[in-house]
């Protein structure tokens, strides 16, 4: 059986401002078709495998790696709720912008 899958409002937020950058700032509808593409088939990876991806460095939560090129690498933090049978995904971040700012390793 699948899990379903809530975004919050951040993470939602957070995905749409990386799908805008790649479509008007870059300006390449390319790329931006391709991660949205690859966002979403992680996304229905883990609604069939909810512990696809290692602990996070939160308590409860879980990290997966999405990566678009060998230098754009994005991280969907979510946890896992069992008895809803959910995935709740709580922040949609780009590993460049955090290691750059020192938030991430």
């Amino acid at each position: 059986m699948r899990y379903d899958v809530d975004w919050s409002d951040d993470a939602l937020q957070q995905f749409a401002q990386k799908l805008r950058y790649y479509a008007e700032e870059a300006a390449r509808p390319d790329v931006t078709r391709r991660f949205a593409d690859i966002v979403a088939d992680r996304i229905l990876t883990l609604r069939r495998h909810p512990r696809l991806a290692p602990v996070g460095g939160l308590p409860g939560t879980r990290e997966l790696m999405v990566e678009l090129t060998g230098k754009a690498k994005f991280v969907i933090v979510y946890v896992v709720d069992d008895e809803r049978r959910a995935i709740g995904i709580a922040n949609f971040w780009s590993y460049r912008e955090e290691r750059d700012k020192g938030g991430k390793d």
